[in-house]
């Protein structure tokens, strides 16, 4: 039986599962994760809850007691949960066009978009690229508005020897399933300001612990693991598909980080370095196999830029070879994803329209992402070059 490369895999070894059954005093884990996430992300004060969607939402139920604005602008394609998030606040979300150098956010659009009842401006750092001119954005927009920051597709991305995260008045990421640092569930708020921080306390403090159970999650740990494995992929993809979140949540539940389910991340973040090494290795691996292919255009990145790829965007120009792509990719052994199938717009039936958005519009339709993860061999990535190359020089 061929082998079958899934588009996301969490890098678990062994003892992760294990170490969920190990015994510790709880009241020492807390402490020890937020010391050694602070040491990635070096900020004053961090927030540990269920998932990325509720530290998100937390974020701005936080801004709401500071500031009576109304609306948050995020880009027009990335994930429909933060317009989900956006709206159980009681929030106006407003889209930006996307840049086709980068797939982020357009500095240029962004500006056009601010109000004077802008809340928050949601800078989503996709595929693991940090969004080009976030060092300097912070000076560029009115300082009513808040700066947020999602890198839950980047975490450990850094721009020369700052890492993603840092770059606003606050920032949040995931510990999802297919995430940089995947722990099955989780999310995580970082922030310096002194007067929102106050306010995330306040909220915190009525908030319960996410339910989590030692042999459940091993158990998952160790059913994903085996799923998700090349030498099985093939058997349980279809199984895994009803995983694979690529529709909007209609709603989601807000708790803190199951405080069970810490001695985990304390057990995978000893690897985290290594881990995100190997995606940056083979990520340039692909994007310089990739580069110059007629009718593929690849992300821009800037040279000061260290990406740990989430996954790699790779735009087709032509639809039919992206199918095309997409069905021999897997006949071959390697499963691809057009990620979000729709922009915002069409998600949530905003009607802003494609004359407004058309980048985001572009990019919906002729995406492709490849698999990008530890495991991946030379071999394998030479493959994935040889069938992109060969279908599209037909």
């Amino acid at each position: 039986m061929i082998k079958k490369f899934p588009i996301i895999r969490p890098n678990f070894v062994l003892s992760d599962a294990f170490s969920l059954l190990r015994k510790t005093k709880s009241e020492q884990i807390p402490d020890a994760l937020s010391f050694t996430l602070k040491k990635i992300i070096p900020l004053e004060y961090l927030w540990l809850c269920n998932s990325g969607i509720s530290a998100f939402y937390l974020v701005l139920e936080a801004l709401k007691r500071i500031s009576p604005r109304e609306e948050v602008i995020i880009p027009a394609y990335t994930a429909g949960s933060l317009v989900v998030a956006i709206k159980k606040a009681g929030l106006k979300p407003v889209l930006c066009d996307i840049s086709l150098l980068d797939f982020n956010m357009d500095e240029g659009c962004l500006h056009k978009v601010i109000s004077e009842n802008t809340l928050a401006v949601v800078l989503v750092h996709m595929f693991g690229i940090p969004m080009q001119g976030i060092e300097t954005l912070r000076q560029k927009i009115p300082p009513q508005v808040f700066l947020i920051e999602d890198f839950c597709q980047a975490f450990g991305s850094r721009i020369k020897d700052k890492p993603l995260g840092v770059f606003g008045d606050v920032s949040f990421s995931s510990f999802n399933r297919g995430k940089n640092l995947c722990l099955l569930s989780g999310g995580v708020i970082f922030s310096n300001n002194l007067q929102l921080a106050e306010k995330l306390n306040q909220l915190f403090e009525q908030l319960k612990f996410e339910k989590s159970y030692d042999i459940e999650n091993c158990l998952k740990i160790l059913l994903y693991q085996t799923a998700t494995n090349p030498y099985f992929y093939a058997l349980f993809c279809n199984l895994m598909k009803e995983f694979k979140q690529t529709t909007a949540p209609k709603d989601f539940e807000v708790a803190r980080f199951a405080q069970q389910k810490m001695k985990l991340a304390q057990a995978v973040i000893k690897r985290f370095d290594a881990l995100c090494l190997e995606r940056y290795r083979i990520g340039y691996f692909l994007l310089k196999g990739l580069s110059g292919i007629s009718g593929i255009k690849l992300p821009s990145i800037s040279e000061d830029y260290f990406v740990v790829f989430n996954r790699l965007p790779t735009l087709f120009e032509d639809m039919d070879k992206l199918r095309q792509a997409k069905s021999k990719l897997w006949q071959v052994g390697f499963e691809t994803s057009q990620m979000y199938e729709y922009t915002l717009d069409e998600m949530f039936h905003l009607n802003i329209g494609q004359e407004v958005l058309p980048n985001a519009y572009y990019l919906a339709r002729h995406l492709l992402t490849l698999p990008i993860y530890p495991g991946l061999r030379k071999k394998d990535l030479e493959a994935i070059i040889a069938t992109v190359k060969k279908i599209c020089c037909h």
